[in-house]
């Protein structure tokens, strides 16, 4: 009877030990896999810093990221971005982008999205436009909280001014005023990006 506890027990250490090893292993290539995605994000960042980005230089992080379809819509709206050397969006495209690899998680910024359906409208990319104002207007009732919060934490000032021009924004689109000025965007991708 003692034996069979015993073997029992040991079993049961080895499975647990097992389990235990396991997970460690996940764990690590997962670390090591969000590392490598950082890495070439870091190296795109790079070239992109000296204006000589290319649509090609992505074919490595979308194998990367072959699995994630939210990852691979960003890395899309960069690609387009870069067709039309707007860098300054590149920038917070890989920004967004190295933010969910870390997190998981969508960061709810509808300045963001915005800023990027008035480019996208310049350079007559009506679906990616749309894409993104469905999207500024979607997390807008959820945003605010969020961002009056962080707002409130890191003393930001004037964070109603900013809910009714991001309001304000919206009307206009919705209304068929669907252009920005060059300020309205650098403000919706700076000032107006509380990001949460």
């Amino acid at each position: 009877m003692n034996h069979i506890k015993t073997f029992s027990s040991i079993i049961l250490l080895f499975i647990v030990i097992s389990i235990s090893a396991c997970t460690n292993q996940n764990n690590d290539s997962e670390i090591n896999a969000k590392k490598t995605i950082i890495d070439e994000i870091n190296r795109l960042n790079s070239l992109n810093s000296n204006e000589s980005i290319k649509t090609g230089d992505f074919l490595k992080l979308e194998g990367l990221l072959s699995k994630d379809e939210n990852a691979l819509d960003e890395i899309n709206e960069i690609k387009v971005m870069v067709k039309y050397e707007e860098y300054y969006h590149v920038y917070h495209g890989l920004g967004f982008l190295t933010d969910y690899i870390k997190s998981g998680k969508k960061t709810l910024c509808p300045g963001h999205s915005l800023s990027h359906y008035y480019v996208f409208i310049r350079h007559n990319e009506t679906d990616l436009a749309n894409d993104n104002f469905k999207e500024a207007k979607d997390v807008f009732q959820k945003w605010i909280p969020l961002a009056k919060a962080y707002a409130a934490n890191n003393k930001i000032l004037n964070f109603d001014n900013s809910v009714l021009r991001i309001q304000n924004d919206i009307n206009n689109i919705y209304s068929g005023n669907i252009t920005g000025s060059d300020e309205e965007i650098e403000w919706l991708s700076s000032d107006g990006s509380i990001c949460v």
